[in-house]
């Protein structure tokens, strides 16, 4: 083919092309984001409309029903729910997994724009939401005041954490979750609003009507001119207290205002005490694991300035510590992967150049991946380093060598079977397999397409990062396989070749012979413990499925039978008979992989399925159900008691984390409270 050509005739060009690849590629991989999963914008919106003081027949009459209505004739809408309750109305839509969601909320906006004048005048505002993976937070904080003012936690937040977080580079969002902040409570006597003949939209409209700056035009004085409002918003609690509602009635005679806290919902514990929840959200094109560093290590030094006898802060979840050790576990398998991918051709070939030849390969192939993935973001794709596309580049490994042991076989026989001159073989060898190559890489190709554009399920938009990865490998081998493969054999396959080859399988065999001799010295057998090393392997045998047990050593009996039974023929004389067996017996073939196609169709329908693995985490997680007549004080009360018995004998050991929220239960429930829900504990072991 005219790519093994040019690489044979141009080899100046091919390796400066080659090396270019490289440390682009190199320079790349520190360039891309880190992220657990791929970014993803989940194709529904919530419309939320808050209407306090009202009924679910007159929300689901005068605001869910018009709403529906109008984002009904929307395009590409698949589904609309909704729900009504006493305060609010929530409306959601689902569209379809190719949908744009930026300009679906675009559209949404509209039709609510043209709906605002038929809801309610009364109505404050809309809230439209969409859920996307970077939505959640990269750090959580639990946050516990030490001192007797916990009002100093919240001014350590204003002051401190918060503008110095939000300043960091990559840092999006910080939040204080938890906190509650006094608001203006105006709690209505219904007995004396009876009385008065009056309801709660007259009070609104009373408040409304007379909290608002109007301007009054203009003042003309010599030859200046001064703008006039008339300042009608409240500025104390008595001025609230005193407005008129009706002739000689003001709000206070129906209602008692009042500026405090609002009664909790629910509450936090953090070691027995009061705390707040700090979540930091990162930008979308910021890498996680820098951020998450520079959060960290801001918020230490947040802490030491403050002090750690007045402010306990506990780490609750780090996202970027699962995507380190995630991409460094598979980052291992993948090298592991490909060291016993080299070590395995060169137990088949025995030769030490090609080994070589076909082991680079495989950080090139990995090197452009990287490279044509930053291209990628650049262009506009969203396509990151995660769990995904590292699973798609470990499996690609296999794939990367598979061109190249074909290119560089076929022209190893040329050169050494039919005595060809180096660069001949090359240049034959390459253009006699460049076809079927190709051929086997487009079936690769075509597999993993329709991952990419169909989109039919919410799995195969996580699987798109995989397809891609795999999809870049198979290229980026093919391309190796028919330039740099050629060159290199044109080189190494000459006649001073074979002196060089015998000099490596010297070095190679004088030091693995130095390693282990210097293992054997400097191990203390005498300290191994031979005893548990049994008893871990004996273990390890008996947890083993009883197809496992029979399986493995009737295939190692097997591979030794065959080997003892065919050395005297070898290998290939061994599978030239096995070609022929098939051949003579067909129907017999065909009848046995009948039967293996079936029996693996059964087998699969009796392997249990689940769309996500079970991790177990070093926490335990206590749930309390209570009746709902309990408030927030009697389930603290019992929190507390629940507290002393599990931290009584964990003190020295571990952290625990509470918190609590009301439950809508319609059960019996037993007398004792302590069986019960109502909050989440978690105890975080050091």
């Amino acid at each position: 083919m005219k790519l093994s050509e040019f690489a044979i005739y141009k080899p100046i060009s091919t390796i400066m092309v080659v090396i270019s690849i490289m440390v682009m590629g190199f320079i790349s991989l520190f360039r891309l984001p880190l992220e657990y999963l791929p970014s993803l914008t989940f194709p529904r919106i919530y419309v939320s409309v808050n209407y306090p003081s009202s009924s679910p027949e007159e929300i689901e009459q005068f605001i869910t029903r018009p709403i529906e209505e109008i984002l009904g004739t929307m395009s590409g809408v698949e589904s609309i729910s909704s729900s009504s309750s006493g305060s609010s109305a929530r409306i959601g839509m689902e569209f379809a997994l190719d949908a744009d969601m930026d300009i679906v909320g675009v559209h949404i906006r509209d039709r609510l724009d043209q709906v605002r004048a038929d809801l309610p005048a009364d109505v404050d505002r809309i809230d439209i939401r969409s859920f996307d993976t970077e939505d959640f937070p990269i750090l959580e904080y639990s946050l516990t005041w030490l001192g007797e003012n916990n009002q100093e936690l919240v001014n350590v937040f204003n002051q401190m954490i918060l503008p110095r977080v939000q300043r960091l580079e990559g840092v999006a969002n910080v939040a204080l979750e938890g906190l509650q902040e006094k608001d203006l409570l105006i709690e209505v006597d219904q007995k004396a609003m009876a009385a008065y003949k009056m309801d709660f939209r007259t009070i609104n409209r009373a408040l409304n009507n007379n909290n608002i700056n109007v301007s009054a035009g203009y003042v003309i004085e010599g030859n200046k001119r001064f703008a006039v409002r008339s300042m009608g918003e409240f500025e104390t609690v008595d001025q609230i207290r005193d407005l008129p509602i009706r002739p000689n009635l003001t709000l206070d005679d129906v209602a008692d205002v009042t500026y405090d806290y609002p009664e909790s919902r629910s509450f936090e514990r953090l070691d027995g005490r009061p705390s707040l929840t700090l979540e930091i959200q990162k930008a979308s094109t910021a890498n996680m694991v820098d951020v998450c560093k520079l959060a960290r290590n801001e918020l230490a030094l947040i802490h030491e300035e403050v002090g750690k006898d007045k402010l306990r802060m506990h780490m609750v979840r780090d996202r970027s510590i699962d995507v380190t050790n995630s991409i460094t576990s598979l980052s291992q398998s993948a090298i592991l992967g490909g060291l016993l991918a080299v070590i395995a051709i060169f137990i088949f070939l025995r030769n030490f150049r090609s080994t070589l030849i076909i082991g680079s390969a495989i950080p090139i192939s990995v090197l452009t991946v990287f490279l044509i993935m930053y291209f990628m973001r650049q262009a506009g794709s969203n396509i990151t380093l995660n769990l995904i596309s590292m699973m798609g580049l470990m499996v690609a490994i296999g794939m990367l060598v598979d061109p190249a042991v074909v290119a560089l076989e076929n022209i190893f026989r040329k050169r050494f079977e039919e005595g060809q001159d180096a660069r001949q073989a090359a240049l034959e060898g390459s253009d006699e397999i460049g076809l079927p190559v190709l051929a086997a890489s487009l079936t690769t190709i075509c597999v993993f397409i329709p991952v990419i554009f169909v989109t039919d399920s919410r799995t195969s938009l996580f699987m798109r990062d995989f397809a891609i990865t795999v999809i870049i490998s198979v290229i980026a081998s093919f391309c190796i396989a028919l330039s740099l493969i050629p060159l290199a054999a044109s080189r190494a396959f000459n006649r001073d070749g074979q002196i060089i080859d015998r000099i490596l399988k010297s070095i190679v065999g004088l030091a693995a012979a130095l390693g282990l001799g210097a293992f054997i010295y400097y191990t203390d057998f005498s300290k191994i413990n031979y005893a548990g090393l049994w008893a871990n392997f004996n273990t390890t045998i008996s947890a083993l499925p009883a197809f496992a047990k029979i399986g493995f050593p009737a295939v190692i009996a097997l591979v030794i039978f065959l080997y003892i039974r065919y050395r005297a023929i070898g290998p290939k004389a061994l599978y030239a008979k096995l070609v022929s067996s098939t051949l003579h017996y067909r129907w017999a073939t065909i009848s046995a992989a009948c039967v293996l196609l079936f029996l693996g169709n059964h087998i699969y329908g009796k392997v249990e399925q689940q769309p996500f693995r079970y991790q177990p985490t070093r926490s335990v997680r206590l749930t309390i159900e209570m009746p709902r007549s309990y408030d927030v004080d009697k389930a603290r009360e019992v929190f507390k008691i629940a507290e002393g018995i599990l931290t009584h004998p964990l003190k020295k050991r571990t952290r625990h984390r509470s918190h609590w929220q009301p439950i809508q239960r319609s059960a019996r429930y037993p007398p004792d409270p302590l069986s019960y829900t109502g909050r989440r504990r978690q105890t975080h072991h050091r």
